[in-house]
């Protein structure tokens, strides 16, 4: 071998050398950011951007480097639970919602039910959540886990706001997450704070709304995520800061809507079918208690199976052998919650100014302590004719 062969090969390990130490040092320094794709990459630093959103960070938060950098799922879980601790934030993020913060799996799989990283997955930590938080923890402590625990972590729970209470922290409790992914001045994080205050300072209306719409809370959050879920698309395939769309998340207008009463918006199915269990069995439950949004919504595991049928045969219990008004009656595969409870707003009441049963005219049967209408005039049954008719017309149009 050539004394100048010997050189460049010196020379070509040197620089092999200086290259690795080089990546060694950069990956020790961000080790979990530099595994993701060039689109994650892209979502978390324009995303990250400051005011006035014209330029991308030049790098991720602190917390999301760090949380990143983790090894497992449940170290990171570990400690986004700690830093929401921390800062005092009652929320206990499932396996499944942190690792897809750890993984960057900002976005819903379908357009029809959520997934990902969504405010869905975002409700108040309570006493309920304590076996499932024990075990999550203890397999956290661990760090690994089979099979069988795999499947059951990576489901996420969708959970919908009954109060309007449960609305502003679940608004909140996302914020608390996207402040910490991608800093508290970003738009994202700006967004859900607006949305959090003006949920608050007008909690009045809010629920007003709700108590005539039972899918209100529903929708509110849905035009909150589905507007997230739009700018954090546009803020992975933007190379370019100015190219990505900020104008999603001007949203004045829909806070005005909301106030002004004109307020619309389609719901995904899987939503609303949950919303629709759970009316239902409050309607079977007479005051809802045993009903829940969030795990199992709308399923009493601790109704006795017989106890349907002990129902009837009970003195309380009035039943409506009218058949007058065949009309009226529930057909078979038809829902009472989602055709008609949820268009209780459009009833009639009697001439009188009385409210009209519905339970007892359309199901059949109620209980003696009711103090609604049971009975109507033949003026009063033909505009409950023309409600039966609008609720049925009503279901038939698509959800979403």
């Amino acid at each position: 071998m050539s004394k100048k062969d010997q050189c460049f090969i010196h020379a070509m390990l040197k620089l092999h050398d200086t290259m690795d130490r080089n990546y060694k040092e950069k990956s020790d320094k961000e080790p979990g950011f530099t595994r993701l794709e060039e689109h994650r990459k892209n979502l978390i630093l324009n995303a990250s951007a400051k005011v006035p959103y014209q330029s991308k960070a030049s790098r991720p938060t602190e917390f999301y480097l760090t949380l990143l950098a983790k090894k497992s799922q449940f170290k990171a879980k570990d400690l986004l639970v700690h830093q929401l601790n921390t800062e005092k934030v009652a929320f206990n993020p499932s396996s499944s919602f942190a690792n897809n913060l750890w993984n960057c799996e900002f976005f819903w799989l379908l357009p029809d039910s959520p997934s990902g990283v969504s405010i869905f997955f975002c409700p108040e930590t309570k006493s309920a959540n304590a076996s499932e938080i024990e075990k999550e923890r203890i397999l956290a402590l661990a760090d690994k886990v089979n099979i069988s625990d795999i499947e059951k972590l990576s489901k996420q729970n969708l959970y919908v706001p009954n109060t309007v209470m449960d609305l502003v922290w679940m608004t909140q409790n996302f914020y608390a997450v996207i402040k910490l992914c991608f800093g508290p001045s970003s738009h994202s994080a700006m967004f859900l704070k607006g949305w959090a205050d003006h949920i608050y300072e007008n909690r009045l209306m809010y629920t007003t709304l709700h108590s005539a719409d039972p899918f209100f809370f529903a929708k509110v959050l849905y035009a909150i995520d589905n507007a997230l879920q739009k700018h954090w698309r546009s803020c992975s395939i933007s190379d370019d800061r100015l190219e990505v769309n900020d104008r999603v998340l001007y949203m004045q207008d829909v806070q005005d809507s909301i106030l002004d009463f004109s307020f619309a918006r389609n719901i995904p199915k899987a939503i609303s079918t949950k919303i629709s269990n759970y009316l239902e069995n409050k309607e079977k439950d007479g005051d809802g208690k045993n009903g829940k949004y969030g795990n199992g919504l709308g399923k009493n595991k601790f109704k006795d199976k017989k106890q349907g049928k002990d129902d009837e045969n009970k003195e309380d219990v009035l039943h409506n052998n009218d058949k007058s008004h065949p009309n009226w009656r529930i057909i078979d595969g038809e829902n009472f919650s989602k055709v008609f409870y949820a268009n209780q707003k459009h009833c009639p009441k009697t001439s009188d100014g009385k409210m009209i049963c519905m339970k007892f005219l359309i199901r059949g049967m109620c209980d003696t302590s009711c103090t609604r209408a049971h009975s109507l005039s033949k003026e009063d049954s033909k505009k409950f004719d023309e409600f039966i008719a609008g609720c049925r017309e009503r279901c038939k149009k698509p959800d979403f």
